[in-house]
Order: structure tokens, then C-alpha cells, then sequence
């Protein structure tokens, strides 16, 4: 049975809620994150691969540099006019990564839930714009 990203939000968002200890804090920011990911995989998919792309699948590394990169002009070039709106969305899938690590890897840490509500508030702003910016490219026919 195949899932979403808003499947995996939703997951967190449930984590969240019913959360009884830390674990379950560190599984909703985790999960969030891929929420982000998955939410950006559709948009960076259409975009050429990095300069570093080494093949195969869309890494965490590679979806962060073909953002950056933005080659939008093969694309859709109304995607340009969102440059400003793409950088916002790069720094928040940044502090997004970066929080994942975190609650991944980083067990000496405490991770709170203050910590995994704010993850879960930046990721469905990810989700939104990621939306966006799917829907500005799939209307490229329209631009033309």
C-alpha cells in the first residue's frame, strides 16, 4: 500500500499528540522531515541534477543542491519568479534536516515538545509551499 506525505505528516502530527515520552517526540520530528522530503521530491524531480549528482535516486544532499541550483528555465520559467519564495523554503527544509539529525542521531540531546510542535508548524509550511511550487510548474502549459 503506498503513502504520502501528508500521510507521513499526519503520522507525526498523531505522534505528536499521543506522544508518552521522548522517543515518541524524536519519531514525529523525524517522520515530519520526510513529510518535507517527500512533499519537495515531485518539484526537484523535474529539475536537472545537481553539478555534484552522482545517479541514482534524489538523496537528502542532492534534493538540497538542486534547490539551491535552482535550473528552473528547463522547467518552467515562471518557476524563476519564485526565487525568493524557494529560498525561504530551502532555509526551513534546512532547519527541518538539521532538527531530524538531531532527534536521529543526537541522543545525548533532549528533544521537547515545544521542539517537535515547531518541526511539525516549519514542515506543513514546507508542505504548502512545496504544493505551490508543483502546481506553478504543472501549469507550465498554460504559461506558454
Amino acid at each position: 500500500m503506498a503513502i504520502t506525505a501528508a500521510d507521513l505528516l499526519a503520522h507525526a502530527e498523531a505522534q505528536l499528540d499521543s506522544a508518552g515520552s521522548e522517543v515518541d517526540l524524536r519519531a514525529s520530528i523525524g517522520r515530519s522531515y520526510y513529510a518535507a522530503f517527500h512533499s519537495l521530491l515531485p518539484l526537484v524531480e523535474m529539475l536537472p541534477p545537481s553539478r555534484t549528482f552522482k545517479g541514482g535516486q534524489v538523496s537528502h544532499f542532492e534534493l538540497m543542491q538542486r534547490l539551491s541550483e535552482w535550473k528552473v528555465d528547463g522547467v518552467c520559467v515562471e518557476l524563476e519568479n519564485y526565487r525568493d519564495f524557494k529560498a525561504t523554503t530551502l532555509r526551513a527544509v534546512d532547519s527541518a534536516r538539521a532538527k531530524r539529525v538531531i532527534a536521529d542521531y543526537r541522543l545525548g540531546a533532549t528533544v521537547s515538545t515545544q521542539d517537535a510542535r515547531t518541526q511539525i508548524a516549519r514542515v506543513n509550511q514546507i508542505c504548502r509551499a512545496a504544493a505551490k511550487l508543483v502546481g506553478v510548474a504543472n501549469s507550465k502549459d498554460m504559461h506558454e
